[in-house]
């Protein structure tokens, strides 16, 4: 059943013609049992009109259906990727972890999720995408279909490994700096306009700050995001930029890292709530990191403003919930056939 199927060799204008005729098979078939086709056509454009991959499973895996984008991003038909026939599609390092994760997931019944690379035909590059799957069951709880998207996220990706890049870069420059410091006065002064330059011209907020918790360094980019200049942040504690309710637990936490080293953050990226300087809060992303001069402990983050992406992410989600909630009440059945009409 995990075999991969392989594209078949034609012209470009037949596979132009087999994907429509397979794109018109998955998205319209439905049963003819006398039921109301126009929820099954409301089904078809709203699943057409997604911006993301739709597709259904039957209980074993066997993917059956397909919506427009997904011919339209692959180039393929539905006879070449029905079933477990998807495979040439995925990135050859991604194809083996996929089929493991998708298999487990129909052998649980527990929600699918997992991030892949797919070709994309119209220029042959890999793009990473989100898949994510629930199981429809029965009265009975027993599962009767799956439903599934395919997010693309290479943007995305591509933000988090620049965004990687940046803090090791930074790193970099810190233990440069430092190392600098112990040798020529002269050198480090080079070394911190060069450090300045990079993280003045940054999007995201790049600040560090002292053992004390206050603000040593503040970049254009912590200017644009919080409203406060270089004069007024600098020196100033970092719980301006939290909100009320967090700051004492900001506290204890710097406290305990100071005195023991123990920490919870320092090292990962997290989401948190910031504060700017009119009052307003707003979704961040933290990178925290430390480092050490003598007995002197300093604090260094990067801080970006993804209050955009939270509203593009919680848009996905809503449209989702929307299309696995028509899809459940559906009180038709949807099955796809072949030209002479077999399942």
């Amino acid at each position: 059943m995990n075999e991969p199927i392989t594209k078949s060799s034609d012209s470009i204008n037949k596979k132009r013609r087999q994907s429509a005729k397979s794109e018109k098979i998955s998205s319209e078939k439905i049963s003819d049992d006398g039921t109301d086709h126009s929820e099954q056509e409301q089904y078809r454009q709203l699943a057409d009109a997604m911006p993301q991959i739709v597709w259904s499973a039957r209980p074993d895996g066997y993917l059956n259906y397909y919506n427009r984008r997904w011919f339209e991003y692959t180039g393929m038909t539905l006879e070449e990727t029905q079933g477990w026939g998807w495979q040439p599609v995925l990135h050859p390092d991604d194809v083996e972890r996929c089929v493991n994760v998708w298999s487990e997931a129909v052998s649980s019944g527990e929600p699918y999720e997992i991030e892949y690379r797919f070709k994309r035909a119209s220029d042959g590059q890999y793009r990473w995408h989100l898949g994510r799957a629930l199981p429809v069951r029965d009265k009975d709880g027993k599962i009767i279909k799956w439903y599934g998207t395919c997010t693309d996220i290479d943007d995305h990706k591509k933000t988090e490994t620049e965004l990687l890049a940046a803090r090791e870069e930074m790193e970099k420059r810190v233990t440069l700096r430092t190392h600098e410091l112990t040798n020529a006065f002269a050198a480090l002064a080079q070394s911190e306009e060069r450090f300045r330059s990079v993280t003045q011209s940054a999007n995201d907020a790049i600040i560090a700050a002292d053992s004390r918790g206050l603000i040593l360094t503040w970049n254009k980019g912590a200017q644009n995001i919080f409203g406060y200049t270089e004069t007024e942040a600098v020196g100033q504690p970092l719980t301006i930029i939290m909100p009320e309710r967090y700051r004492s637990a900001h506290m204890a936490g710097m406290a305990r890292h100071n005195a023991t080293g123990e920490t919870k953050v320092i090292g990962r990226t997290v989401e948190l709530t910031g504060l700017r300087k009119d009052g307003r809060e707003f979704p961040i992303e933290l990178s925290l990191g430390t480092w050490k001069t003598g007995q002197d402990v300093f604090y260094s983050s990067i801080i970006r403003d993804i209050t955009q992406r939270k509203y593009f992410e919680d848009a996905l989600k809503e449209s989702e919930r929307k299309l696995f909630q028509l899809m459940d009440a559906m009180p038709v059945a949807v099955f796809v056939t072949d030209a002479a009409g077999k399942p």
